[in-house]
């Protein structure tokens, strides 16, 4: 068995995991595969894009029906995602929205502020401390 089917992740979690804004226009123009997939660790593909910091994939798929609110297994949404993989401008795109409680908790109790921490992103955290963060 590869990776791909051992995983559960499809072409798109990859594409948005790589983060090739043009591939992964084109794997959603083939109408084959649900934006909301879940692959590994129930992740959608924008989780994938958010934690490698891809802003314009994570754009491209919320105005494509990606649905942010949703968690994988641990309890994390888009935005723990995010905060675990660094990128200010993906951080800041997510927040800009306002449709997720900066301050929600995964299955563990920790916040997108705690994730930035411990995965040692200090920008992010000032950012979402200056949101009401903690």
């Amino acid at each position: 068995m590869n990776d791909l089917h051992k995983f559960g992740n499809n072409v798109l979690h990859w594409a948005c995991h790589g983060g090739d804004l043009e591939t992964v226009k084109l794997i959603v123009s083939w109408n084959l595969l649900d934006v909301n997939s879940r692959g590994w660790d129930s992740w959608t593909p924008v989780m994938e894009a958010a934690v490698k910091g891809h802003s314009d994939v994570v754009e491209f798929l919320v105005g494509r029906g990606a649905d942010v609110s949703l968690v994988d297994s641990d309890g994390d949404n888009v935005l723990h995602c995010a905060c675990s993989g660094g990128d200010l401008e993906t951080v800041k795109l997510i927040v800009s929205w306002n449709l997720l409680d900066v301050n929600a908790r995964n299955n563990d109790g920790r916040t997108a502020v705690y994730m930035a921490r411990r995965y040692g992103h200090p920008r992010v955290v000032k950012f979402l401390v200056s949101r009401g963060g903690h």
